[in-house]
């Protein structure tokens, strides 16, 4: 039998590490993932996570009617992105090949041409 808290209340069966680490497993996580990853059911996984979501450790956004979830303490970068890749090195809105902007509408042609 699941124990009560000093109010009365059930207490929880999983700590808001466990949540948290369902989350990072996922990352991002629905609110279904982390229901099932808890063996809970997802109206108790989006109460635990709202409540982590108040308190700053986690951030969600709604996608249509589902919520994502991910965490907040956590940093967050690019993958698979290799920084010696030469592109990083051209300057914004160039493609490194010299171009005449008149014959534009050329360019596209023999490039659509060729797919």
């Amino acid at each position: 039998m699941t124990e009560r808290d000093e109010y009365g209340r059930y207490a929880p069966d999983h700590t808001d590490g466990d949540v948290l680490d369902a989350v990072r497993k996922h990352d991002p996580a629905g609110t279904s993932e982390v229901a099932e990853q808890l063996g809970i059911a997802r109206q108790s996984a989006d109460q635990r996570l709202r409540k982590l979501a108040d308190t700053g450790r986690v951030h969600h956004k709604k996608i249509g009617a589902v919520a994502v979830w991910w965490l907040a303490d956590e940093k967050r970068g690019p993958t698979g992105v290799d920084p010696d890749d030469g592109f990083w090195d051209a300057e914004p809105g160039s493609s490194r090949e010299p171009t005449d902007a008149a014959k534009t509408d050329e360019y596209l042609a023999d490039a659509m041409a060729n797919e």
